[in-house]
């Protein structure tokens, strides 16, 4: 049985433990996989099927590779990639914040390797919160703002947790209002 084969019965496997959900989101109601609800499963199948599986990080990206176990020596892995944005939670340190996001990415490294699937969580929530800006407003926000310092003050001034908890209206009135910033430092310099 080669690496995908054997990927496909742990997969078919992972469906037939009835996997249960233990997060819960409170703030926007849904309930979600944690890596202790499919973990446990996902290593005795891979010890089953002697599959191998490994995690790495670097600052940009992570990784969760898939070995074949019963080859020795070089072999090409299946890979899925995700990249890493660091986590703002409150009351932690950094290498807490570190913990978190590499426990976040590494659920959602491994739903995605072996097909585990929960409801589309984006939508859901989107419909029962106030409308906040997109991802790509939020991008481009960022590096309009440029300074990590200077997004906090505004995190704090807005009192949002986040650039994505912003309403439109709000992203307008800071997008302009570095635009004045900006037209009146370029005067000052001319």
């Amino acid at each position: 049985m080669n690496i995908y084969e054997k990927l496909q019965k742990i997969k078919v496997e992972l469906l037939e433990c009835n996997l249960k959900k233990s997060g819960n989101n409170k703030f926007s109601g849904f309930k979600y996989y944690e890596l202790s609800d499919f973990m446990p499963h996902i290593i005795r199948l891979c010890d089953k099927y002697k599959v191998c599986t490994v995690i790495r990080f670097n600052k940009e990206f992570a990784e969760l590779l898939a070995f074949d176990s019963e080859i020795l020596g070089d072999q090409t892995p299946i890979s899925v990639t995700s990249p890493i944005e660091k986590l703002e939670i409150k009351g932690t340190n950094a290498i807490q914040a570190i913990g978190g996001t590499q426990t976040y990415i590494r659920r959602y490294l491994y739903m995605a390797m072996f097909d585990i699937t929960e409801n589309d969580v984006f939508d859901a929530t989107q419909i029962k919160k106030k409308p906040g800006i997109s991802p790509d407003e939020k991008d481009e926000l960022r590096t309009l703002i440029g300074d990590k310092n200077l997004e906090n003050k505004i995190l704090k001034q807005y009192k949002v947790n986040y650039l994505l908890e912003l309403s439109s209206e709000q992203a307008k009135e800071i997008r302009e209002r570095i635009s004045k910033f900006k037209e009146n430092q370029e005067a000052k310099n001319a």
